[in-house]
């Protein structure tokens, strides 16, 4: 059994990732290594490589390289690129956006269960989401997860205290849902606008059925504040 998350970074994989194996009864330690030899029921991944095709073969032939489902995480696409490069200027998103779309076109061929997760939605309404993907495991899978979903849901802080202290890399993703935005405020206005154009023109489709809710910038009352106190 296997789910497989193919998304850009820094789109929450790792809280995802830490929630399938609470709710599986898997231990936390999925080191990349592994993959290919253990029963680990979640695998992240952000690009392919030679060979990688084999996970996401839909119930295949070989029980362990075959995939129950895909998860597809979505998160604002300035937001995560800026965060995973640190860098906030258009060339970089021209290099950048095509591993963020063919996760998204993956997604849209792929023939089997799949399940799409905005990042967004996920840190604002957990109970919801996380019901979702419980439901989602047990369409897909032999378990039921019921309990352990209802589990989670009641120890809910600490699951992401948990989840944090796992992942202590100054750059990890901040599960515990206080702040949407973090990176994103390190591009203008106009620069935002940018963004939001090339992507629309280079990819209509894609854009239109699933990124349109970024388009724009966030307040910017809030920007001059976290500038004025330094936190940019």
């Amino acid at each position: 059994m296997r789910f497989v998350n193919y998304s850009f970074p820094r789109s929450g994989s790792c809280w995802v990732r830490y929630i399938f194996n609470t709710l599986l009864g898997f231990p936390q330690d999925n080191s990349p290594e592994n993959y290919r030899n253990q029963p680990i029921p979640y695998i992240k991944y952000h690009d392919f490589k030679d060979g990688d095709e084999d996970f996401f073969v839909p119930n295949g032939p070989k029980r362990n390289r075959s995939c129950n489902g895909l998860i597809l995480l979505i998160r604002n696409y300035k937001e995560c690129i800026i965060r995973h490069s640190l860098q906030a200027n258009a060339a970089h998103l021209y290099t950048s956006i095509p591993q963020y779309i063919s996760a998204i076109i993956f997604f849209e061929e792929f023939k089997g269960p799949k399940i799409l997760i905005y990042y967004e939605e996920l840190m604002a309404n957990p109970q919801k989401e996380i019901l979702r993907l419980g439901q989602f495991i047990n369409e897909c899978s032999e378990y039921n997860v019921d309990d352990e979903v209802e589990k989670f849901l009641t120890n809910l802080k600490y699951h992401q205290q948990q989840s944090l202290e796992s992942h202590p890399c100054a750059y990890a993703n901040q599960t515990s849902g206080k702040k949407e935005y973090h990176y994103i405020y390190h591009l203008t206005k106009h620069q935002s606008k940018v963004w939001d154009y090339i992507i629309k023109y280079v990819y209509p489709e894609q854009y239109k059925k699933y990124l349109k809710r970024y388009r724009g910038h966030p307040k910017q009352w809030f920007f001059k504040i976290r500038k004025m106190f330094g936190l940019l």
